[in-house]
């Protein structure tokens, strides 16, 4: 999803980075922002979903 197409302001200036430059053993952990961008995203898809098998 683009923030063009959903018209949403973008968090950071890069996106989201999905893949850390910490080593493996480092177990990632997810910032609010992101949480909230997973949510947001997860709302659209579920939505667009809805609206697909509702029509």
């Amino acid at each position: 999803m683009d923030e063009q197409s959903t018209g949403a302001k973008p968090s950071r200036p890069y996106g989201i980075h999905w893949f850390s430059p910490r080593g493996p053993r480092e177990r990632w952990r997810p910032t609010s922002l992101e949480v909230r961008d997973v949510a947001v995203a997860a709302v659209f898809l579920f939505a667009g979903i809805a609206l697909a098998v509702l029509r």
